[in-house]
């Protein structure tokens, strides 16, 4: 039996759009904020120190945080 097929927003619905890098950039985090939101990914993680700031970039969005310790 054939298993149905996932569309690209089902699929996208379930990635972690992830930047872990300790010498990243705001303007790396601002970027993958965007892409999170423009794909509809499920969360962005991150590094603690940068949850706040993602929080607020995606506030009113569907993309959640994620955080690593």
């Amino acid at each position: 039996m054939d298993k149905p097929k996932m569309s690209a927003s089902e699929i996208s619905k379930r990635i972690d759009h992830t930047l872990l890098k300790p010498d990243a950039s705001q303007s790396s985090f601002d970027k993958l904020c965007r892409e999170a939101v423009q794909y509809g990914f499920k969360t962005v993680c991150v590094n603690s120190a940068w949850v706040a700031y993602v929080a607020q970039k995606l506030r009113g969005s569907s993309v959640a945080v994620c955080a690593v310790v």
